[in-house]
C-alpha cells in the first residue's frame, strides 16, 4: 500500500513540474516533454489544419511625415518607379511644403537670381577613393531597373497642406498615398531621371558683374556646389523667372512675414514620377531644401576684385571702383523640427501583372496557391484558421499547447531577392465594413515577443521563408473556458511603426495596428490551396500545432 502511495505522489509530483514548466516558459516544456513519454504518463504530438488564404488589394496606405516619428525613420519618403512581373508598376511622387529660412527672407541691395534648385541629398555610403584622390559613394536603399530613365515634373502646389485635422483641430492632419493633390504652375517641366552616385557636384554661372553700360559684356563666373562630405545629391532646376517675379522682385514681402503666411502663398513643390520602368529610392528629406541662389551689389575697386573693370590690361587700379555683385544663397527647408508636411502619392498600375487575378477576384472560399504581399499602397494576406474543424470537439480534447506557427515558404521564382526582411501577423477587424482602422496586434506579440518570429530565413542571399509562431494566440482560441473566438487573420510587411513600445507599459491604443506603409519591397509566398501530390504540396500555407496531453 505504501508502494502505491509512493507511486500516486510521484505522479502527483511530476504532474506538477510539468505544470509549473508550462506556466513559467511554455519554450522549454517540448525538453520536458520527451522525459514524460518514457514514464506514460504525458505524449506529445503534432497536427497540421489545413486554412484558407487569399490575397487583398490595399487601396491607400499613410505615407505623411514619417521621418518625425523615431529611429530609423528618416529614409521614410519613396520616390521613383518600381515595376516586377509579380507586383506590376508603382508611381511614387512627393508632395512637401517649403518652409521660411530660419533666419528670416531678407534679399539685401540690388539682388539679382541666378539659379534656383531643388536639393534633396541621396542615402549614400562612401566607397573609396579614384585615381585622382576623390571620393566614390555607392547609393544605398536603391532597387529596381537603375539603368532606366523615368520621368519627373515640378510644380507650385496648389493644396494647402493643413498640419492639424480640419475636423478636429486637437489632433495632426493624415495623408494617405491616394489623396488628390492640385498641381499649379509647373516650375520644372518633365525630363528625363535615374540615380546616379556620381552626382556630387552641381555647377551654373552667376553673374559677377555688369559692366554692359561701358560698353563690356557682363562678366560671368562659374560656380561649384558641392556638400561638406562631398556624397551625391539629387539636383532640380526650376523656373528661375516665377521665382525672380514671386520671391525676390515681390514688392509687399508680407508673405515672409511668418512660417504662416509663407506656407499659404506658396504652398509646396509637387514632384511628379511617371514612367514605365525605373528606380525606386527611399529618401532623406531632413536636409532636403529649395535654394534661390543670388547675387547682392557692393562697389568694390579693381585691385580688389583682381579684374580689368576698365579695360586697360591690368587688374590693379585702385581709383577704377565698379558695383561688383557678391555671391549669396537662400535656403528655404523641406523639413522642420516641428512643422512641414511631406508625403507621397502613388499610383498602381497592376495590368499585365501576376497579382492583378489574385487580386481582383480571389478564391475566398478555397483559398490560393499563392499569396501577394507589397508594401506602399500594394497588397496583403488574409489567412482564416481551422477550416471545417469542429472547435468544441477540439476544445474537449484539453491539448497543451507547447507551440502553435505558421511557415510562409517564398515562391523564389516570382520574388526575386528584395523581399520584405520581416513579415507581421495581426488580427482582423471582424467588421469589415467598418472605415475605422481597427486591426489588432496577437497577444504574442507582447507575451511572447522574443519568439514571435516574422523575420525572413535565408540560405546564403536566397530568401527562403518566414516563420510566426502564435503559441499563445492559439492557446486562448482552444481553451475549454473562457475562449478566445478566431478571426481572421492579416499578414504584411513590417515596419518600424509595427513595433510596440519596451520602455513603458503596452497601452490599447499601441495594439492598435497603424496603416502607415512606405515601402514598395513585396513577396510572393504560398498559398494553402494544394492538393496531396502537387509539387509544392510540402511549402503549402497550414497551421501546425504542437501538443502535450495526458495519456489515459
Amino acid at each position: 500500500m505504501n508502494t502505491k502511495i509512493l507511486t500516486i505522489l510521484k505522479y502527483i509530483t511530476l504532474s506538477l513540474i510539468v505544470f509549473t514548466s508550462i506556466v513559467s516558459c511554455e519554450k522549454d516544456f517540448e525538453n520536458v516533454g520527451g522525459e514524460l513519454v518514457d514514464n506514460g504518463v504525458f505524449s506529445t504530438n503534432k497536427q497540421e489544419f489545413e486554412l484558407v488564404s487569399y490575397s487583398k488589394n490595399i487601396e491607400a496606405s499613410r505615407v505623411d511625415n514619417i521621418d518625425f516619428l523615431g529611429t530609423g525613420a528618416k529614409l521614410g519618403i519613396t520616390f521613383g518607379v518600381y515595376k516586377t512581373p509579380a507586383f506590376g508598376t508603382l508611381n511614387a511622387s512627393i508632395v512637401a511644403q517649403v518652409l521660411l529660412p530660419t533666419n528670416g527672407v531678407d534679399w539685401g541691395t540690388s539682388p539679382n537670381l541666378d539659379a534656383v534648385y531643388v536639393e534633396i541629398p541621396y542615402s549614400a555610403t562612401r566607397a573609396t577613393n579614384n585615381n585622382d584622390g576623390e571620393a566614390q559613394f555607392t547609393l544605398d536603399n536603391v532597387y529596381g531597373n537603375t539603368a532606366a530613365n523615368f520621368q519627373v515634373e515640378i510644380s507650385r502646389l496648389d493644396t494647402y497642406l493643413n498640419l492639424l485635422d480640419p475636423l478636429d483641430p486637437s489632433k495632426k492632419n493624415k495623408y494617405y498615398s491616394d489623396y488628390t493633390f492640385t498641381a499649379g504652375t509647373v516650375l520644372h517641366p518633365s525630363s528625363d531621371f535615374k540615380p546616379r552616385a556620381t552626382d556630387t557636384i552641381l555647377k551654373f554661372d552667376r553673374e559677377l558683374l555688369d559692366v554692359a553700360a561701358n560698353g563690356y559684356n557682363p562678366i560671368m563666373v562659374e560656380d561649384t556646389i558641392k556638400r561638406a562630405d562631398t556624397s551625391p545629391f539629387i539636383r532640380f532646376k526650376l523656373d528661375k523667372d516665377f521665382f525672380k517675379t514671386n520671391f525676390i522682385e515681390n514688392t509687399t514681402q508680407t508673405q515672409f512675414e511668418n512660417a504662416d503666411a509663407f506656407v499659404d502663398f506658396f504652398r509646396g513643390l509637387l514632384i511628379k514620377v511617371t514612367g514605365n520602368d525605373g528606380a525606386i529610392l527611399s529618401l532623406d528629406f531632413t536636409e532636403a531644401s529649395l535654394k534661390l541662389y543670388y547675387t547682392n551689389q557692393e562697389d568694390k575697386t579693381e585691385d580688389e576684385t583682381t579684374i580689368d573693370l576698365n579695360g586697360d590690361g591690368d587688374t590693379d587700379d585702385t581709383n577704377v571702383t565698379y558695383p561688383v555683385r557678391t555671391k549669396n544663397v537662400m535656403v528655404f527647408p523641406i523639413y522642420g523640427a516641428s512643422r512641414g508636411i511631406r508625403t507621397n502619392s502613388f499610383v498602381r498600375d497592376y495590368n499585365g501583372s501576376d497579382a492583378l487575378t489574385a487580386l481582383v477576384n480571389p478564391n475566398t472560399t478555397d483559398g490560393e496557391k499563392k499569396l501577394y504581399i507589397q508594401g506602399a499602397q500594394g497588397s496583403t494576406a488574409v489567412i482564416d484558421l481551422f477550416k471545417d474543424v469542429d472547435l468544441t470537439e477540439l476544445r474537449n480534447k484539453n491539448w497543451l499547447i507547447t507551440e502553435a506557427s505558421l511557415t510562409f515558404y517564398v515562391d523564389q521564382n516570382a520574388s526575386g531577392r528584395d523581399v520584405p526582411e520581416k513579415l507581421l501577423l495581426y488580427k482582423l477587424d471582424p467588421d469589415e465594413t467598418n472605415n475605422i482602422n481597427e486591426n489588432e496586434q496577437l497577444s504574442d506579440a507582447t507575451k511572447e515577443t522574443p519568439y514571435f518570429g516574422g523575420l525572413l530565413e535565408k540560405d546564403g542571399d536566397t530568401p527562403v521563408k518566414y516563420k510566426i509562431n502564435i503559441t499563445d494566440y492559439i492557446s486562448n482560441v482552444l481553451k475549454q473556458e473562457d475562449f478566445v473566438t478566431p478571426t481572421k487573420l492579416g499578414l504584411k510587411p513590417f515596419y518600424f511603426t509595427d513595433a510596440l513600445p519596451t520602455d513603458r507599459t503596452v497601452t490599447d491604443s499601441d495594439l492598435i495596428v497603424k496603416d502607415y506603409s512606405w515601402d514598395p519591397k513585396g513577396v510572393v509566398i504560398y498559398g494553402n490551396n494544394y492538393t496531396q501530390g502537387d509539387a509544392d504540396y510540402d511549402k503549402r500555407l497550414r497551421l501546425e500545432i504542437h501538443y502535450t496531453k495526458q495519456n489515459n
